[in-house]
């Protein structure tokens, strides 16, 4: 049915063809839209099976290499970059058929690293790399799929064709790895989304509550599942949203994190996801902080870190030792971004562990009981973790700061003290 092509370069005039290697649920189904609009040459999977739904409809391979043979497009579909570079660098791989001017085209969700790399393998054998995030795979078979592409202008301007021969909607993300980066932006929001739900759930469980209400109150009030993409349809050409949304939204965000984090607490859930759109809510809503000097921003940071220590530093904050903790400790390192509150803490109590202060635990656990950062079941899980790493005797430390630490949180709530259980 097809002739292998035995030029070494390939016309620009020609209709290009485009065979698939790797044929699990994105690329069988990319292979089923690719035989329907025409451009579909060759296929090739090393398990024999996977190829059969195809017999005699396209040229079943005996290796990636004959795919390339007959092909000006190869698309690989394989699960991950060790794969995709044993199907472009292996004996029989797709550059070993040393077709200048060939465009492959990645499927398989990689780092931009793993992209990059690749990339310069086929520049090497005088072809181009595209990288394609698609989604969603379930739709590869009916030219359901977005193409999310990224590359050089001119493989991307050829190619364009045959990916709009399997998808519904191809992006031109931009450069090498361009395509790549939306695909793995786009899932963090998916995998962000779940879990931000589970959280949800779980609170809604431990209050007593039926989480298909929860379902329920989130279609009805957001049927189209607008608002999780607010903040990027409202973002200007500088990606921030409006000064005056944010102006509007900040204390709203953070007067219902507080209080959703107030019932975690109370209820013992864990929420970090919650606790870091509340620490982060500035940031995420592009909020126009006003410029802080080290002290003041010093001081802010001791009171979420330690309730009340902020004011208690500032009344001695001319002892030069207390002054520059209050500037550099507090201001300058707990009050920066990059970790959240609840991650800088653990770190200190790590450095605790190895030296057997039970009582610098007990004041980095109180603190995190109060702001709700961590559960007394993550405190005590952190026992575990650090016994093992800093020594069963320094563990007993910890077990000791921890143990202190939630009966002093429980007496401030009018509790039980658990050891009293």
């Amino acid at each position: 049915m097809y002739t292998e092509k035995r030029n070494s370069e390939i016309s620009d005039q020609e209709k290009l063809r485009a065979g698939v290697v790797g044929l699990g649920m994105i690329g069988g189904g990319i292979a089923e839209s690719l035989l329907t609009s025409g451009y579909l040459p060759a296929v090739y999977d090393v398990r024999r099976e996977s190829m059969e739904p195809f017999a005699g409809r396209a040229r079943l391979a005996s290796s990636a290499k004959e795919v390339a043979a007959l092909s000006e497009v190869v698309m690989i579909c394989v699960v991950n970059a060790a794969q995709a570079e044993s199907v472009l660098t292996g004996g029989d791989g797709v550059l070993s058929a040393g077709k200048r001017g060939l465009i492959v085209c990645l499927v398989s969700t990689v780092s931009r690293r793993d992209v990059l790399r690749l990339g310069a393998l086929c520049e090497e054998a005088g072809a181009s790399l595209i990288d394609c995030g698609v989604s969603p795979g379930y739709l590869a078979a009916r030219n359901g799929m977005i193409a999310m592409a990224g590359g050089g202008d001119e493989a991307l301007e050829r190619a364009e064709s045959v990916l709009s021969g399997w998808s519904k909607e191809v992006i031109r993300c931009g450069g090498a790895g361009a395509g790549m980066a939306v695909k793995l932006a786009r899932n963090v929001f998916t995998f962000g989304c779940w879990r931000v739900a589970k959280e949800a759930q779980h609170l809604v469980e431990a209050s007593g509550g039926d989480p298909h209400k929860l379902l329920r109150a989130i279609e009805a009030s957001d049927p189209e599942g607008e608002l999780p993409l607010d903040k990027l349809r409202r973002a200007g050409k500088d990606g921030k949203i409006p000064p005056e949304v944010a102006e509007k939204n900040y204390p709203l965000m953070v007067k219902d994190l507080d209080a959703a984090l107030d019932l975690a607490e109370e209820t013992d859930v864990s929420m970090p996801a919650a606790l870091a759109a509340r620490e982060f809510a500035e940031d995420t809503l592009d909020f126009p902080r006003p410029e802080e000097d080290a002290s003041a921003r010093g001081i802010a940071a001791a009171d979420r870190v330690y309730r009340g220590m902020g004011a208690h530093l500032a009344s001695r904050a001319e002892n030069a030792y207390v002054g520059e903790t209050l500037k550099n400790v507090f201001g300058g390192v707990w009050s920066r971004g990059g970790l959240s509150l609840s991650s800088r803490r653990l770190l200190v109590m790590g450095v605790a562990a190895a030296q057997g202060r039970a009582d610098l635990i007990r004041t980095q656990a109180l603190g995190a009981l109060q702001n709700g950062e961590l559960t007394e079941s993550a405190l005590q899980e952190a026992v575990l973790q650090l016994s093992y790493y800093a020594g069963w005797c320094n563990g007993g430390a910890v077990a000791r700061g921890v143990s202190e630490a939630i009966a002093a949180f429980h007496r401030e709530r009018g509790l039980n003290d658990p050891a009293q259980k």
